[in-house]
């Protein structure tokens, strides 16, 4: 019986496996649980600054009960050795796929910092949610950090992508779900390709505007209007902070 039944209950009796029992497979619906717990952290953390990127991630998962994954020598390139965050950790999970892509999952973007074959890690965050839009995946959001506005949970959608980022990398970190056991490490000369995918499954439609790409947090704050240094902003909401510091938009 799946342990986690009971706070789903209401959606379908096939929740351990996505309702797709025949495709997502996991006898005893902990793997979910410990996604479940690092986006949860994750949340938690939204209008901080408290981490860069890799290290969120790497907490968050150590939060879920398991390794540290900022471990190793890193991953070679030919002759260069990237060690950096972003690196140790993708050196230490799974290759995924958009195909795949499941809510807390870890997804690595180029942002310009020119670290690994094609930027691949540059960034990483944590896959907060999917997003679908006529059975077809739309986008998802993520939370990550060392952002200029600190930890926040942004929009990414497949189409128009997300200013300053651009996907490269789909990795499981958690405990292997039955269909993912034949699952391998990264392949150190062959960085990870994005590929199409369709589900069967529909959802709400991605965010209209740049605006709505920012999910706020509890308080209503997004991290747009916090000022540096000033840890406290982020238990204000965006409308507080706006008149609070007199700032027209």
């Amino acid at each position: 019986m799946d342990p986690l039944a009971e706070i789903t209950f209401r959606w379908t009796p096939y929740r351990y496996g996505f309702n797709n029992p025949l495709r997502f497979v996991d006898e005893d619906g902990l793997t979910e649980k410990e996604r479940i717990a690092a986006v949860n952290f994750a949340r938690l953390q939204v209008g901080k600054s408290n981490y860069d990127c890799s290290a969120l991630l790497a907490t968050a998962v150590i939060n879920a009960g398991l390794k540290n994954l900022k471990t190793g020598s890193g991953i070679k390139h030919g002759n260069t050795v990237w060690n950096n965050g972003v690196a140790l950790i993708v050196s230490n999970v799974k290759v995924s796929s958009l195909d795949n892509i499941r809510m807390g999952d870890a997804v690595t973007f180029s942002s310009g910092q020119s670290k690994g074959p094609d930027g691949i890690y540059d960034h990483i965050a944590l896959v907060s949610e999917i997003v679908y839009n006529d059975n077809k995946i739309a986008g998802f959001w993520l939370i990550h950090g060392g952002t200029s506005k600190g930890i926040q949970e942004q929009y990414y959608d497949l189409e128009r992508g997300l200013p300053g980022f651009a996907l490269k990398g789909v990795f499981q970190w958690d405990t292997p779900d039955e269909e993912d056991k034949e699952g391998k490490l990264v392949n150190p000369e062959n960085p990870v390709k994005i590929s199409g995918v369709t589900v069967m499954a529909k959802g709400p439609k991605q965010p209209e505007s740049i605006e709505g790409y920012v999910r706020p947090n509890a308080y209503g704050n997004t991290g747009q209007y916090n000022k540096p240094g000033r840890n406290s902003d982020q238990y204000y909401s965006d409308e507080f902070l706006k008149s609070y510091y007199n700032i027209k938009d």
